[in-house]
């Protein structure tokens, strides 16, 4: 009975670790240092009107940043870096980025640019924002630039 016993204790050590970090990995998470602004498409056009300097980062894939085939949405907004999440390429250049820049970061619906700001915060950039919905969202689409092929 004794083995029993000893074995529930160690499974509900287990267990009592297993949530501590859980609870230490949310505190992380939802702490005041972690600070990544969520805006709005209007609020990153108003960033873009004002003149302030400003790095627009879309995490895309090439076809997604590039594309006019006619599917929503296709193209980029103008001055953005095209620098992707998925396939590393964001990963692998973003030490090219200035830290001190305000930085929007831009994706089709809002979720790898949340991804990606969460990636940059944690290499240390902290003037950080994700525009919610992505180009999905955004309603300027008489203003969205395409790539040209050489």
């Amino acid at each position: 009975m004794k083995v029993a016993s000893e074995k529930l204790s160690c499974v509900r050590a287990n267990v009592m670790l297993f949530l501590l970090i859980i609870l230490a990995s949310f505190c992380f998470i939802s702490c005041d240092d972690l600070y990544i602004t969520n805006v709005s498409p209007e609020e990153v056009k108003a960033m873009i009107d004002s003149g302030d300097d400003l790095t627009l980062l879309d995490v895309r894939e090439p076809d997604e940043y590039c594309d006019n085939d006619g599917e929503i949405p296709d193209g980029h907004i103008a001055g953005t870096i095209n620098m992707p999440y998925e396939s590393k390429v964001l990963s692998e250049n973003y030490k090219d980025l200035d830290k001190d820049m305000p930085i929007v970061v831009i994706c089709r619906s809002g979720n790898r640019s949340l991804l990606s700001s969460i990636f940059l915060w944690l290499r240390g950039f902290r003037n950080l924002y994700n525009m919610e919905g992505g180009m999905k969202a955004w309603p300027y689409t008489d203003e969205l630039e395409f790539c040209t092929e050489e």
